[in-house]
């Protein structure tokens, strides 16, 4: 049976800084909880990943996450590869995108396919130097 006391919890929760405005200050604030509570990943803007893969390299149990299309999801496919191709060799371990939502309701509303979407299927990804074979953009057949 599953156990839900409150170290199996915490270890379920993602903690993140990825406001536009965040500050070295409140990544830190961020960095001394995810410590504290061994919660199980945490995330930063693109500019600060670097300092969160760095200041929780001893934590072997934390994970790094890095952001992709943050914060509107409006970055083409390309963009959001060559995102996910800089977190990776920066050595995030867990990737959150967001997706064109007004892409998306587009698509939806016009019942048709012009709209790049930016979407990504990931098949395996073992290192950065296999990111190019295991990521790729799903094909549009209509714009």
């Amino acid at each position: 049976m599953f156990k839900t006391d409150l170290d199996n919890i915490k270890r379920m929760i993602d903690i993140s800084a990825v406001r536009t405005d965040v500050t070295l200050e409140e990544l830190d604030m961020v960095i001394d909880l995810a410590i504290k509570n061994n919660l199980i990943c945490a995330f930063a803007m693109p500019c600060f990943t670097s300092i969160l893969v760095e200041r929780l390299s001893i934590y072997k149990d934390i994970l790094v996450g890095g952001v992709i299309g943050f914060p509107s999801g409006a970055d083409t496919t390309d963009m959001k590869v060559n995102q996910v191709k800089e977190m990776l060799g920066l050595g995030v371990d867990e990737l959150d995108m967001v997706i064109n939502v007004g892409a998306m309701k587009s698509m939806i509303e016009e019942g048709c396919t012009r709209f790049g979407i930016g979407l990504l299927t990931v098949k395996k990804i073992f290192n950065t130097e296999d990111i190019a074979e295991n990521v790729s953009p799903i094909e549009n057949d209509g714009y």
